[in-house]
């Protein structure tokens, strides 16, 4: 018995009560006389119990040296992302290649924010996950994805203009930083999806929120892959400079600040719950798509250098995406904004 309706009787004038159903209490196991705390929740659900704390979790893995190191390392991501705070990477009594061990510690410290080894010897390597939610709301780290990741368009704008190659190695770098915090937004989610105190922390309400905002990380992710898809274009096609000046077709720039300013425009409305912005952004997103479709066509017909023409229509296509990932966020800023209200 799941669900059960009861109607609320009022003793003594002031006092309401309202009765359980015996299966619940035999179930739970309570008797006369005993305490029961209950929970006013955002939501207006009452919870009468003890509410779900969060406890350390730990967890230890064990490998040897024929197990590929990228499959231990995402085998770590999983258990970081599901909130574990112990994660213990066990080999048998041989122990560790040095190289094995070096590449584990280095790319889990690097990509996966909080992680850091805390005890290490031949056969074992701890890692602890040292984070205070309070000091990171939600808001904060996806604003700060969106800094990156805008910065990162902008630099990616400028090595398609100079043809500066090392500025696109730079960008496509950068890309492990959005990655990382990334993950890290990802494990406050989930995190806050189970437990009521870590929604307080990061300032999530609920766990329709938490779906959404999930969703929007992952755009993000993905218009910051494109951006680097893009950058590394530039280098494959630059050559080191031996393609020379390219002269880009009159409107390939306007659409690059157009979708420049939609990203800004889209990020800045995401916390405010503005329906109607978000409904604009999405009608121009979907104008912007029509032009780079038009355009890729003109250049198709065009008799145009084989090279910059894949160029051109490998950066556009990416804009496209990036397009209709903005499309994607302004539809995920309707619904949270609809159940918010």
């Amino acid at each position: 018995m799941r669900e059960a309706k009861r109607k609320i009787q009022v003793t003594g004038g002031f006092t309401h009560i309202l009765s359980l159903p015996i299966e619940w209490i035999q179930k739970i196991g309570l008797k006369k006389g005993d305490n029961v705390h209950l929970f006013l929740r955002e939501d207006n659900t009452i919870l009468v119990g003890e509410e779900k704390k969060r406890e350390s979790l730990d967890i230890s893995i064990t490998v040897d040296e024929k197990d590929n190191i990228e499959n231990v390392y995402r085998l770590v991501v999983a258990y970081y992302l599901a909130g574990y705070d112990f994660i213990r990477i066990i080999t048998p009594e041989e122990g560790f290649n040095k190289n094995y061990k070096k590449w584990l510690k280095n790319t889990a410290r690097k990509l996966l924010i909080g992680l850091d080894v805390v005890s290490e010897s031949s056969t074992e390597i701890v890692f602890r996950c040292f984070i205070n939610y309070e000091d990171f709301p939600f808001s904060n780290i996806l604003n700060t994805i969106g800094d990156i990741v805008e910065t990162m368009y902008e630099d990616t704008t400028l090595c398609l203009r100079e043809g500066n190659i090392d500025l696109a190695h730079e960008v496509i770098q950068r890309d492990s930083e959005v990655n990382r915090f990334c993950l890290f937004a990802i494990r406050q989610l989930i995190e806050a999806s189970e437990y009521s105190s870590v929604r307080k922390k990061i300032g999530v309400n609920n766990t329709i929120q938490i779906f959404n905002y999930r969703l929007i990380v992952k755009n993000v992710e993905r218009i910051g892959d494109h951006i680097k898809n893009i950058a590394n274009s530039v280098i494959q096609i630059y050559d080191n400079g031996k393609i020379g000046k390219i002269d880009y077709p009159s409107q390939f720039f306007d659409i690059t600040i157009d979708i420049k300013k939609l990203f800004i425009d889209s990020l800045e409305i995401l916390f405010d719950y503005r329906i109607d912005e978000a409904n604009v952004n999405i009608n121009k997103t979907k104008e912007l798509i029509g032009v780079i479709e038009a355009l890729k066509k003109e250049i198709l017909a065009q008799e145009v250098v084989f090279s910059k023409k894949v160029l051109f229509i490998t950066v556009l296509n990416s804009l496209e995406r990036i397009s209709n990932y903005l499309a994607d966020i302004n539809e995920l800023i309707i619904n949270i904004s609809i159940e918010k209200q």
